[in-house]
């Protein structure tokens, strides 16, 4: 039995018309290249998807048909370069539809609802602070490798003790470079330039 290609939009198999819908020839919900597979080879197993060869889904011949599991059928499919693109632009019509509904109150409520149920029933644990070692209970998991302090003000003091937010600035007077934290509002190098500089006004 071979299959009768009678338009772009009709089949013919056993004696039954197809119709082109969508991509695939089908009657009455059945596929053709399934009706096709199932003639020469009997039922598709369950957990089975009969595959196109070449990718031409007009193609319903039965040497172009392949049975492949279902997880790789879908595999295959979503690796071809078409579905990637598809892919991504899906994804970023649902980032931006997300972006859009966080931003309203309903979204707000839902996420406000999801942390108080979240921490009211999270139980503290008990964690050694990094600077002073001192016990301190948290409900926050910190990780095994990671920094835990007691307090704000220990962990700026550690950040500050291991020369963490340090960088090097060049002062405006005197053209020389000096090291001070990040976040320090220092613009001179010394009390001398920063005199300089004012006298300079």
């Amino acid at each position: 039995m071979e299959v009768q290609k009678i338009s772009d939009t009709i089949q013919k198999f056993d004696g039954v018309s197809y119709y082109r819908c969508g991509p695939y020839f089908q009657r009455k919900g059945k596929r053709l290249h399934r009706a096709v597979w199932e003639a020469h080879n009997g039922p598709v197993p369950d957990g089975y998807e009969v595959h196109h060869v070449n990718g031409n889904r007009a193609d319903n011949n039965i040497e172009n048909l392949q049975l492949l599991l279902e997880s790789e059928h879908h595999s295959y499919h979503m690796k071809q370069p078409e579905r990637i693109e598809q892919s991504r632009q899906n994804i970023g019509k649902a980032i931006e539809a997300a972006r859009k509904w966080h931003s309203t109150e309903e979204g707000a409520e839902v996420h406000s609802r999801i942390a108080k149920d979240y921490w009211k029933n999270t139980e503290p644990l008990t964690y050694t602070c990094t600077y002073c070692g001192k016990e301190f209970q948290s409900l926050r998991r910190f990780g095994e490798q990671e920094n835990r302090f007691c307090c704000n003000k220990h962990r700026t003091a550690w950040r500050y003790r291991q020369d963490i937010d340090k960088e090097e600035r060049v002062c405006p007077v005197c053209g020389e470079t000096y090291t001070t934290n990040k976040y320090s509002k220092q613009k001179y190098c010394s009390q001398e330039c920063a005199r300089r500089k004012r006298w300079a006004r």
